[in-house]
């Protein structure tokens, strides 16, 4: 549990927000690419004491999920023309 405290204080704050959110862009409009952004992820955490190896990559896979679910219930509910293509 202190892992999770002590990568939310200070300047650190905005590290998994910003990996979740990078992601899930690159999930939904595959303008971000997601595979460098989880390599740069696990690299920091690698490096340096503030974000946590398991961490990143929980969130990196739940941001995948949830940008893949975004993508399909668009494509579900929007009609054929939001998915042609």
């Amino acid at each position: 549990m202190s892992t999770l405290a002590s990568a939310w204080d200070g300047g650190t704050a905005v590290g998994y927000p910003l990996l979740f959110g990078l992601i899930l862009l690159g999930s939904v409009v595959p303008v971000v690419p997601t595979g460098a952004v989880v390599g740069a992820g696990a690299a920091f955490a690698m490096t340096t004491n503030t974000l946590g190896l398991p961490l990143v990559l929980a969130v990196a896979t739940s941001a995948a999920l949830a940008g893949d679910l975004i993508t399909f219930a668009v494509c579900r509910f929007g009609g054929r023309p939001r998915c042609a293509g």
